[in-house]
């Protein structure tokens, strides 16, 4: 893929041409944003070219006396390693040489797209490639597709044939066979140009449920299947996570023999098995006679292209856990959709002999995973890098066993914090309420420590969390619904409050569900194991009111037959929060409920103003419209990608605009806020964000920016 052409003036025959009379000219579409040209020098007639590289791809240089002839590879490719590439042309300059510069990802075949291959797919399933961004054509140029559809500049998905130009973005999408370990290759052709997007299915039958509508308009609900071995998935405990791709994460475990994760597609709104621990091990021999893996009892957590989990074979707060063989980290590849077993390189195939992990967290700026062990509390931390787990510790005073916490976090600066212990008398082991009253720390340069000035409402660990979109506010609570504010910038902690639950009656009940609005304005926090039916609520985080939204009979009346709901920060792209709904041991699968709670505001109450919003370009800029009333300010939420030229996210800007008082819509002319001038990349993608307290999205189309 061609970065861009250069033009270069040698200034008549002869050598000895300086800097200063050389000329050059960049092409129109860049990728990524200039300057990736570092510097053009001439010496003794001979052009010499830096170019600033990133990792992952490879460098070429070609040559061409004029535009309208061949071009000619002047070297061998250069491979880039995040610093500045020289490029000598050996052959003295006469009057004008033409250069272009080509860039190719790793892995992918000059000539080609860079559409990268799928395998194990599901049958009969939709699979989108990555997006390309155009640049080696000489100008418009005919498009077609076989066994597939393309979109330019996210328009509708076609099969006809069209036209394209540099500086568009593509993408491909594809029905995957019907029949098993089947290859589609859906071929795209520009101009001359050919490359395929390939995809595989599965050489085994995969398990899946489809949607079914809840009682109200807002609610989806499924059944996890069972594993292709038969393992049933009956509980899931705090185990819903989501991807920045919208795409939903869920574990189901029978508490006994295996653990299974399933991924809910956006695309078509199917689940499906993508793993289960047993398999994965299998499949590398790193299963022993007799091994186990009661429960994925980790949120799944993803980074950098792969989802994470770890497992809990005894979740009993004594000596049981002597008898188990270790904790398993595993990753799912969305590419190969494959569940991999992690830890089958460490000693003894396992992250650590006989520790078993209750929860897991990232530290994205040092790509590391953090997880902690019960009964014994102890801090664990895995190099993904290097696939290596080591085993941090404790503080000095968390002595004996007691309830470790289900969620702690990762700071900027790559601190963690951490929790321990539970007022409960079911989970109360004697441990010292003064020790577990205050937060906790582990920081990689000092070790661990103990935060005085970070006080709880009593010594109970922290269950759920959810970080706000811009990754600023932290907001976290325990089981019993305590809420609290923990600020990055400042790294400070507040009481934020509790809920008031009016009218549930005696008992104190389980608050596994935490879901954080976009605009943080609103908490939805779930209520069950108490005599009241398992509902959801609404926390306002500014005034402490809350309200009930529904009651889970409400939502669907077959998931509200089980005992427990739980779920935390597991959003969708269009405004819907997921939970699952379960029993123990009571031979019913684990359902799930996507649930937008603005569409339930709408349907459980006639003066509700259900608020439609979407967008469209407008030139060079882009339009925002709502429906509805225009008696107060909207404000929308949006977010804006950055993507290099095959695909690859490279970062996520989130931004906010505010419809006014009687006007309908507005337009935006600057569109990405706070970027740096000196950012790096092919192209961008804009698209509205639902708040998950006022408005809806009509559409969720991505707008391609220029």
């Amino acid at each position: 893929m061609a970065l861009a052409t250069l033009a270069v003036n040698g200034g008549g025959e002869g050598t000895g041409v300086s800097l200063e009379g050389a000329t050059a000219t960049l092409g129109a579409t860049p990728d990524p944003a200039a300057p990736f040209v570092a510097s053009i020098s001439i010496a003794n007639g001979l052009a010499t070219i830096s170019v600033n590289s990133f990792s992952g791809y490879w460098y070429q240089l070609e040559t061409s006396e004029s535009l309208d002839s061949g071009w000619v590879p002047l070297n061998e490719e250069l491979v880039g390693n995040g610093v500045t590439l020289k490029f000598i042309d050996s052959t003295p300059l006469s009057a004008v040489r033409f250069y272009r510069i080509q860039r190719r990802k790793a892995g992918v075949e000059p000539g080609g797209f860079g559409f990268a291959s799928f395998t194990n797919a599901a049958p009969d399933s939709l699979v989108t490639a990555n997006s390309i961004l155009v640049s080696v054509l000489g100008g418009p140029a005919i498009i077609s597709i076989q066994n597939g559809k393309y979109s330019i500049d996210g328009s509708a998905f076609t099969d006809a044939d069209g036209i394209i130009s540099n500086g568009q973005v593509i993408t491909l999408q594809q029905m995957t066979a019907a029949q098993l370990a089947t290859t589609i290759d859906t071929v795209l052709t520009i101009d001359s140009i050919s490359d395929s997007f390939s995809v595989t299915t599965s050489t085994i039958p995969i398990p899946t449920d489809q949607m079914r509508q809840g009682n109200l308009e807002g609610v989806r609900v499924w059944q996890l299947p069972n594993a292709p071995n038969g393992d049933r998935p009956d509980q899931c405990w705090l185990a819903v996570g989501s991807h920045p791709n919208g795409d939903i994460y869920i574990s189901g475990h029978d508490h006994v023999n295996n653990s299974m994760l399933y991924r809910l597609h956006q695309s078509d709104g199917v689940v499906r098995w993508v793993g289960d621990a047993e398999t994965a091990s299998r499949k590398v021999n790193n299963w022993l006679p007799g091994e186990s893996a009661e429960k994925f009892h980790t949120r799944p957590i993803a980074h950098d292209g792969r989802v994470y989990v770890a497992t809990l074979d005894s979740s009993n707060m004594n000596n049981d856990y002597l008898k188990t063989r270790g904790f398993h980290w595993y990753g799912y590849e969305p590419l190969d959709n494959e569940l991999l077993d992690l830890s089958v390189s460490e000693p003894d195939g396992v992250g650590w002999p006989t520790l078993q992990i209750v929860t897991i967290q990232k530290d994205v700026e040092n790509n590391l995973l953090y997880g902690m062990s019960i009964p014994r509390n102890e801090l664990v931390r895995y190099d993904i890098d290097r696939a290596e787990t080591t085993l941090l510790g404790k503080p000095s005073a968390w002595t004996g066993y007691f309830y470790s916490n289900r969620f702690m976090w990762v700071d900027s600066r790559g601190r963690v914090y951490m929790t321990g212990g539970s007022s409960r008398p079911q989970w109360y082991k004697g441990e010292s309420a003064s020790t577990f009253d205050h937060v906790w720390y582990y920081d990689p340069a000092t070790g661990f420590g103990e935060l005085q000035d970070f006080p709880l409402q009593g010594p109970n660990a922290m269950e759920v969390g959810q970080w706000d979109r811009t990754g600023e506010i932290l907001y976290t609570a325990d089981d019993q619904g305590n809420v609290y504010r923990f600020t990055d910038a400042t790294a400070s902690w507040s009481f934020v409050g509790r809920p008031n639950f009016s009218g549930i009656g005696k008992g104190v009940p389980k608050t596994w569900v935490f879901q954080l609005s976009a605009d943080a304005e609103k908490i939805y926090i779930g209520v069950s194991d108490v005599s009241y039916p398992n509902s959801i609520w609404e926390f306002d985080i500014a005034s402490g009111v809350t309200t009930e939204l529904a009651k889970l009979r409400e939502l669907d009346t077959v998931a509200s037959s089980q005992a427990f709901i739980t779920g935390y920060d597991s959003w969708d792209a269009n405004g819907s929060f997921y939970i699952s709904s379960f029993s123990m041991y009571n031979g019913v699968n684990v359902y799930m409920l996507g649930i937008d709670p603005v569409r339930i505001k709408a349907a459980k109450d006639s003066t509700f103003d259900l608020i439609e919003v979407s967008s469209q370009t407008a030139g060079s800029n882009i339009s925002i419209s709502r429906t509805g009333s225009t008696d107060v300010d909207l404000e929308v939420l949006y977010e804006v990608t950055l993507y290099d030229a095959f695909g690859s996210k490279l970062q996520s800007v989130p931004g906010q605009t505010t419809i006014g008082v009687g006007h309908k819509m507005i337009e935006l002319s600057e569109i990405i806020p706070g970027l740096s001038p000196s950012a790096s990349f092919a192209y961008a993608e804009f698209r509205l964000v639902a708040d998950g307290n006022d408005y809806v999205l009509a559409d969720n189309d991505k707008i391609i920016l220029k």
